[in-house]
């Protein structure tokens, strides 16, 4: 199964590995699925991991492992038909990336923008909840 993540999911879920958010990205690393990304999330990636503000919650290390396990395990895509669906041109792009990439959802905690939308063309727009129940993950207690 391909799944896209928004880049904040993906940051977020870096910096927090024992929340819900956490646990999405573990399900990456471990090969629960395939995560469908583009060459523009990877660079912000690398590029907000290096804040000062954000380097306090989540380690060069971590951050690191992290960089080169999309670089390695996650397909790369770059669309080529853009997407007018949000009001955000950002979130347009990764939901374009996310169709390209024939991901089964798209995980965003963009409540304005992006999960009212709830689904695009092919593509569902959930919460990190919903994705939770989607690939069986358990919260930690």
């Amino acid at each position: 199964m391909r799944i896209a993540l928004d880049t904040n999911i993906l940051l977020s879920g870096a910096a927090k590995p024992n929340e819900s958010v956490g646990l999405i990205v573990q399900a990456f690393l471990d090969g629960q699925y395939e995560l469908v990304m583009g060459t523009f999330q990877l660079e912000e990636f690398r590029r907000v991991s290096r804040y000062p503000r954000v380097r306090k919650i989540l380690p060069a290390a971590r951050a690191g492992f992290l960089m080169n396990r999309m670089l390695r395990d996650a397909l790369i895509v770059d669309p080529l038909e853009p997407i007018d669906a949000s009001p955000d041109p950002d979130d347009n792009l990764i939901i374009a990336v996310a169709l390209a990439g024939n991901a089964a959802f798209l995980v965003s905690g963009d409540r304005d923008h992006m999960i009212v939308l709830q689904k695009v063309g092919t593509l569902r727009i959930v919460t990190v909840q919903q994705a939770m129940n989607l690939l069986g993950l358990e919260p930690r207690v």
